[in-house]
């Protein structure tokens, strides 16, 4: 099952498995309420399990996952091959997050490190993007994406003032979130 790309379900931007698009394939037009109900399974997950820091994200996707797992074991309960795909897509994006670490885990790392005796500011930078998650979730989306991101840029950057060397990374960091090509945080 290669990747293909990044894609958002339900507020989560992950990597385009051949299994997302079957899914969405196979219940677009036959079943389009079907095809609702998974992609809020990955709207709640995300809103359930945020990132609220980077030494929180490997337990926070662990959690996300089993929840989804479960509830995709619901919908598709008489459809054992769609549940073995979801498991199959599980193990592939685990490896492809391994795989495409690099710059992104590099800089909240860093991040992490360097906030580390300083909790309250590291807080700080992760609470822009967690609610930019949650007005972009919202049904109908709180506001425009263009305002949410806008707001999670200046939030997060606030943070990190006085922070030369972070500041020029998370411009770079922060365009990959905005267009989809960070993969799962």
């Amino acid at each position: 099952m290669p990747v293909v790309g990044y894609v958002e379900y339900g507020g989560l931007v992950v990597p385009k498995f051949s299994y997302m698009e079957d899914i969405k394939t196979r219940f677009e037009d036959s079943d389009p309420d079907r095809l609702a109900n998974f992609n809020k399974i990955f709207q709640h997950a995300s809103l359930k399990f945020p990132v609220t820091s980077p030494a929180d994200s490997d337990k926070s996707t662990e959690e996300r996952n089993q929840y989804i797992r479960a509830q995709i074991s619901t919908l598709f309960a008489n459809e054992p091959d769609l549940i073995d795909g979801y498991n199959q897509y599980i193990k592939e994006a685990k490896d492809e997050r391994t795989k495409m670490g690099g710059p992104q885990v590099e800089f909240v790392n860093k991040v992490n490190k360097r906030f580390e005796n300083d909790p309250d500011r590291l807080a700080a930078f992760w609470a822009p993007y967690n609610l930019a998650m949650k007005q972009m979730l919202s049904d109908p989306p709180a506001k425009d994406p263009g305002e949410v991101w806008q707001g999670t840029y200046e939030g997060a950057t606030a943070a990190l003032e006085g922070e030369s060397d972070l500041l020029e990374e998370f411009d770079a960091f922060f365009e990959r979130v905005k267009v989809g090509n960070l993969g799962p945080i």
